[in-house]
């Protein structure tokens, strides 16, 4: 069996990563090769080619892959393309988000209206659709997709390098034996990081640490000063590989307003640390017992999960690696995905 996936470029983002991993993981048992766009500086794979969208419109290109796999919308309208000309091309398209809602919040109105017309019309014939989430195979059969298959992200997390080992130290120290509470990512109105300012002010003990950057982050900063918290905060900004961090921390916040997946919730996974996720419903049979789930915006409610997470934390972390080793694992997710394209063939 030969698969080839097919990203926008090798700029690290979300959906790239997984893709990257997943072909990764894939080609200890098929064939599997990545093919992208976009050339970006600064952004190297050991193996990938380099592709022109206007292939699409070519005939007899391609023939040599039993499938094409598609990721973000520039490859699903070139794999819309393909299959529209040669109808008998198996194509597979992964669903890394809720894109009308993305669409909205990331664009002005027009733009948006004609972004989410052009990713749902992509969509329309393809073999089979991959919703990464429970809930987001529920949303898109609601749509009017068919032959939509439920399969989880994964994440191939490496050693800690020397820079981040030595950053973690430092965090550490600044922590000063006080609770870290660490989140990940960009500051954006989606993540909702604000809602982890009423927790220091409610707890003395608190410390915390963001990693990454974002369009909200100076607003972010404002507040903790505002509030006479800029002692107890600590913004990191973008560290490659940021979930290297995650020994420093006591746990893990994930207060998003929504999400596709939260790969930073396999990545504390598998640095044993214990997360705490707003209750939306993204993580609805996506995660169970091993997270703890609360209602962000009900401070009582955030803090006693909190304090439930750093009181279980064994169990919790146990639970965690059980779950991510089950479902959640390059092994399990493969499996998966072989799965489908054999069902496909």
């Amino acid at each position: 069996m030969k698969v080839l996936h097919l990203v926008p470029s090798p700029a690290i983002t979300g959906p790239v990563t997984v893709a990257h991993e997943l072909v990764h993981s894939l080609q200890t048992k098929i064939e599997a090769s990545i093919a992208y766009f976009d050339e970006k500086k600064g952004f190297h794979w050991k193996y990938g080619q380099k592709i022109s969208f206007f292939k699409a419109f070519e005939f007899f290109e391609y023939l040599e892959y039993d499938i094409l796999h598609s990721h973000t919308l520039r490859p699903d309208v070139f794999l819309f393309i393909r299959k529209f000309l040669k109808p008998k091309i198996i194509a597979v398209s992964t669903l890394h988000n809720y894109f009308y809602e993305e669409y909205r919040l990331e664009y002005p109105k027009i733009p948006a209206l004609i972004g989410i017309a052009a990713h749902h019309w992509s969509l329309s014939n393809k073999s089979a659709l991959v919703a990464i989430t429970p809930h987001m195979q529920k949303f898109y059969k609601r749509k009017g997709f068919r032959n939509v298959h439920y399969i989880p992200n994964t994440r191939m997390l490496q050693s800690p390098n020397g820079d981040n080992l030595k950053l973690a130290e430092s965090i550490k120290k600044w922590a000063d034996g006080n609770t870290l509470l660490m989140t990940l990512g960009t500051a954006n109105e989606r993540k909702n990081l604000q809602a982890v300012v009423p927790l220091l002010k409610k707890n003395p003990d608190w410390r915390w640490i963001h990693v990454g950057d974002g369009p909200l982050l100076p607003a972010l900063k404002k507040e903790v000063e505002y509030f006479g918290l800029h002692h107890r905060v600590y913004f990191a900004g973008f560290v490659p590989d940021g979930n290297q961090l995650l020994s420093a921390a006591d746990v893990l916040l994930l207060p998003s307003l929504s999400e596709g997946f939260p790969l930073v919730v396999l990545e504390a996974f598998q640095r044993k640390v214990p997360v705490v996720v707003n209750d939306i419903p993204t993580f609805e049979g996506l995660f169970l017992d091993e997270v703890v789930k609360c209602v962000v915006t009900e401070l009582e409610q955030f803090f006693r999960a909190v304090r439930y997470a750093l009181e279980h934390r064994d169990t919790l972390c146990t639970k965690a690696k059980a779950r991510f080793d089950a479902e959640f694992s390059p092994q399990a997710v493969v499996t998966a995905y072989l799965r489908l394209y054999e069902s496909l063939l």
